[in-house]
C-alpha cells in the first residue's frame, strides 16, 4: 500500500464520514500527503502547501483522479514541487467555539497541474482536536471548478498521467466534502506552528449531494464521546 493510500484511509477513518465513490455521485477525488501545515496567530489562518524539503524534511506527493467515465488519474510523485508548475495549497481559518476541542473553519483550496490548470473550491466545516497532537478537519466543499487554463482539456500529472477535465455537467460549480488530518500539531491553533505533516482528501460531486458525503455519525460521534 502506498503512503498516499494510507493517508486516504486514515482520513476516511478518522474523519468518519467521507463515503467511497461507489456509494455516492463522486466524480473526482484529490488526495495529497506530507503537505507542510502552518498556523499563524497573527493572520488567524492555517495553511498547508506542497513542498520538497529534501530527504530530512517533508516531501509532498499527491493524486487527482476522475472516477467517472472516462476514468483517469494525474499523479504527482514525492517532492513534485519545483520540477513543474504543479502545486497544492489550502487555507482555512480556525475560530473558537464554546467547545474547547472544536473550532469552525472556512477557506479555499487550489490544486495545480503540470500545465497550470487548476481545481479550486471553497471549504467550510469544523476542526476537531483528537488529542496527542492529532487534529482533523471535516467540511463541505462549494463552488468547486475545473479551470482549463491551458485549454488542453486535461489535468496533467507526471509521467504522462492525466484525466479529462471536461465533465457532462461542465466545469463547475460543483460541491463535495473535504477532510484534513494534521500529525503532531504543536497546539490546537493557540500558538504558531509550522512544518506539520498534513494530509488532505477532497471528494467532488455534482450539485446537489455534498451533504451525503459527510455521512451520519462521524464527527458527531467523536464530539459526543469527548
Amino acid at each position: 500500500m502506498t503512503n498516499r493510500s494510507r493517508i486516504a484511509l486514515a482520513l476516511t477513518a478518522v474523519a468518519g464520514g467521507l463515503v467511497s465513490a461507489s456509494n455516492a455521485d463522486v466524480i473526482a477525488t484529490l488526495t495529497y500527503d506530507s503537505l507542510s501545515g502552518s498556523w499563524d496567530n497573527g493572520t488567524g489562518l492555517f495553511t498547508a502547501i506542497a513542498v520538497d524539503q529534501g530527504p530530512n524534511g517533508l516531501r509532498s506527493a499527491g493524486e487527482a483522479s476522475r472516477i467517472v467515465a472516462t476514468e483517469g488519474s494525474a499523479s504527482f510523485n514525492t517532492g513534485f514541487t519545483g520540477r513543474t508548475t504543479a502545486a497544492f495549497s489550502i487555507s482555512l481559518s480556525a475560530v473558537a467555539t464554546m467547545d474547547p476541542n472544536v473550532k469552525t473553519g472556512a477557506g479555499t483550496f487550489t490544486a495545480t497541474d503540470t500545465n497550470g490548470d487548476t481545481i479550486t473550491g471553497d471549504i467550510a466545516g469544523e476542526w476537531i482536536n483528537l488529542g496527542n497532537g492529532f487534529v482533523v478537519f471535516n467540511g463541505a466543499v462549494a463552488n468547486a471548478f475545473f479551470n482549463n487554463v491551458s485549454q488542453d482539456g486535461e489535468f496533467n500529472g507526471e509521467g504522462g498521467s492525466f484525466f479529462d477535465m471536461i465533465f457532462a455537467n461542465g466545469q463547475g460549480p460543483y460541491e463535495g466534502a473535504a477532510a484534513n488530518l494534521l500529525f503532531n500539531a504543536g497546539s490546537f491553533f493557540t500558538s504558531n506552528f509550522d512544518k506539520v505533516s498534513t494530509g488532505t482528501l477532497i471528494q467532488i460531486v455534482p450539485t446537489p449531494g455534498a451533504l451525503a458525503l459527510m455521512g451520519m455519525g462521524g464527527l458527531v460521534a467523536i464530539r459526543r464521546r469527548r
